[in-house]
């Protein structure tokens, strides 16, 4: 009797280790799903598009186009204090990026 209750000890350790790891892979698997399918609208590398603006002033930026504006405002036009909200991932889709300011017109929003 008392082997089959150490039998069964084991048995129930087993099972319980085994959910234990099997959670934690569905959690994992559960994550990476849901972030891959958020990694933003894919920028084609030379749009460019004006975002919209919140009632406080800020540019709501969510996606490469609108990124690429604002980075505009403050290099090319030299507006160095306007200021933007990320709304969404953005995904520039491995294009080449100039940064957003330089040595000559540094960001200061």
């Amino acid at each position: 009797m008392q082997n089959l209750s150490r039998i069964a000890k084991k048995t129930i350790s087993v099972f319980m280790a085994t959910i234990l790891v099997l959670s934690c892979f569905s959690s994992a698997f559960g994550v990476v799903a849901s972030a891959a399918d958020d990694i933003g609208v894919p920028w084609d590398g030379t749009t460019v598009t004006q975002p919209s603006q919140a009632s406080d002033g800020y540019y709501l930026i969510s996606n490469g186009a609108e990124l690429a504006w604002f980075r505009n405002q403050i290099v090319s036009n030299n507006n160095r204090y306007i200021n933007g909200r990320l709304t969404a991932n953005i995904n520039l889709n491995s294009k080449v990026w100039e940064p957003i300011g330089n040595h000559d017109r540094q960001y200061g929003g």
